[in-house]
């Protein structure tokens, strides 16, 4: 079962960020929290939406839709195999009780 979509696997790719995609972002932030892992959103707003910017707004349906689903999980390369199996399994853990 799929429950969050991910970056797609780019041979020799070095993730500064690894971001996810999901409808419950914020349910989903608040849940990796309670359990001590952290999450960030990178870009809370599109340009457009700063002042010096809004003068370029348009319609941009996808954009406006992907960052409400947007969440950055922790990596970094002192990362150990059993944390990314903690934030995996906090994150399945998430779903499965929906």
């Amino acid at each position: 079962s799929s429950y969050v979509q991910v970056p797609e696997n780019r041979r020799g790719h070095v993730f500064h960020q690894y971001t996810i995609r999901t409808e419950k972002r914020e349910e989903l932030r608040d849940y990796l929290a309670k359990n001590d892992i952290g999450s960030g959103i990178y870009y809370p707003s599109l340009l457009y939406h700063y002042p010096s910017m809004s003068s370029f707004a348009s319609e941009c349906p996808n954009s406006e839709r992907l960052v409400k689903e947007v969440l950055s999980l922790p990596i970094h390369p002192s990362l150990t195999d059993k944390e990314i199996s903690t934030i995996i399994s906090s994150i399945k853990s998430f779903f499965d009780a929906f």
